[in-house]
């Protein structure tokens, strides 16, 4: 079960477009009313979704 979530899946989606828009990460955190390790814990597990899947794709190309 664990802790409820603070951000939507929406809002996550949000977040990560701003960074690759470069909008500072701190002052994400804060109008987003998170910390800027919650900011990065997105930014970590989206790296490696991506990750996984150019893994996969590669895999199915060869």
């Amino acid at each position: 079960m664990g802790r409820r979530r603070v951000l939507t899946s929406a809002q996550v989606e949000e977040l990560l477009a701003r960074v690759k828009a470069d909008e500072k990460k701190a002052a994400l955190a804060r109008q987003f009313g998170v910390s800027r390790e919650t900011v990065h814990r997105h930014l970590r597990a989206a790296k490696t979704a991506t990750s996984a899947v150019q893994s996969q794709q590669e895999e199915e190309i060869a």
